[in-house]
């Protein structure tokens, strides 16, 4: 009996769109091979931009779908390049869908966050109540049976260029199929991480993400993970430039997280083939983090950067103070030397002028 479940059962198959390389594919790469997939590309080389140039991403899933070697009831995980995570093998990803499948009665389900995006009257003033704080669809993660995506999420090819870009597209279509399209509003499955782990209620236990929870109930571990936003934009923790993204990376897998992201890298580059990259170690690297460390205090002081990059470098903060503390104390002393210099009218020694009599002159 166990072997014929096993030869029944749906195959789970990870797929992203990426139109250009990036270092960052790293993360899903890296963490969906840990769990024995490897994901499929689709678009590579296409001219894609956000958000509005998004239409070739839903149209690259809609090709990808009508591979005769997919079965309808095969299982696709659609997971954005650059920003996602996934925590979980086939066979878990399998099971955690299986449950939303079973008490929803829907096969495709789309991560849910707090904010509408676009904000856009026909979209958000028309969502369902969640029993939740996370209300809202986000594109960047869904799963779905094959025939449900081929027949109610894609059907038919979409502009490659469209006013809100895929998400838009996504919300429209949740909205007039609820019945068939769900949201993950609890973080069972698929979650949205648009700050740090703590912001979405979420805990790093033994490598293993799973649910901050004061009750006695079992926690819920979410499978996959998207840091939109905030999650991916660079951040400050811990003293070291980064991000939430990076940061839980490096806590589940610090080795690989060493090779590929731990170095401070130079690049200089013209169109596809002459470049030139230089990587900083030892005391050039912790030189150019101080220096940057320096202009983010002051930025945080003075408003220029976000707020989310600013937890950890408050004026006053540790690491403000041994940057920010002695730049000001710099200032201070320029100025007051200035200042010397302007009320003692100090000079620069000058050479003296050699003076000649008309007489000495004509010798």
């Amino acid at each position: 009996m166990l072997s014929i479940a096993m030869a029944n059962a749906s195959e789970v198959v990870v797929v992203t769109y990426m139109n250009e390389i990036k270092r960052d594919y790293a993360y899903l790469q890296v963490s969906a091979e840990q769990h024995g997939l490897l994901p499929s590309i689709v678009g590579l080389g296409e001219v894609a931009w956000w958000p509005e140039g998004l239409g070739r991403k839903i149209n690259a899933l809609r090709g990808f779908l009508a591979s005769a070697r997919l079965k309808s009831e095969d299982l696709v995980l659609f997971a954005d390049a650059f920003d996602t995570l996934i925590l979980g093998d086939a066979a878990k990803i399998r099971a955690g869908f299986e449950r939303l499948e079973r008490s929803s009665g829907k096969s495709i389900f789309f991560p849910a966050e707090r904010t509408c995006y676009p904000p856009v009257a026909d979209i958000c003033e028309h969502y369902p109540r969640s029993p939740t704080t996370l209300r809202y669809l986000n594109s960047g993660l869904l799963i779905g049976r094959v025939g449900q995506l081929r027949q109610v999420l894609v059907p038919d090819p979409v502009s490659n260029v469209m006013d809100g870009g895929d998400q838009a597209y996504y919300q429209r279509r949740f909205l007039s199929h609820q019945e068939a399209i769900g949201l993950d509003v609890d973080c069972s499955l698929l979650c949205v991480v648009d700050g740090s782990l703590g912001d979405a209620r979420l805990q790093l236990v033994n490598g293993t993400v799973r649910e901050l929870q004061e009750a006695e109930s079992e926690p819920k571990e979410p499978l996959a993970l998207h840091f939109p936003g905030p999650g991916h934009w660079p951040n400050w923790i811990n003293g070291l430039p980064t991000t939430f993204l990076e940061d839980t990376f490096e806590q589940v897998y610090p080795a690989q997280h060493k090779l590929l992201f731990d170095q401070l890298e130079w690049s200089w580059r013209y169109r596809g083939g002459f470049f030139q990259t230089r990587i900083l170690e030892g005391w050039s690297r912790d030189l150019m983090i101080l220096v940057s460390r320096n202009q983010a205090c002051w930025d945080c002081v003075w408003g220029k950067t976000h707020e989310t990059q600013c937890r950890d470098l408050a004026w006053g903060s540790r690491h403000c103070r041994t940057t920010g503390y002695p730049t000001l104390l710099l200032c201070f002393c320029l100025c007051y030397l200035a200042f010397c210099c302007t009320r003692l009218r100090c000079k620069l020694p000058v050479a003296p002028v050699a003076r000649f009599s008309e007489a000495e002159k004509q010798v």
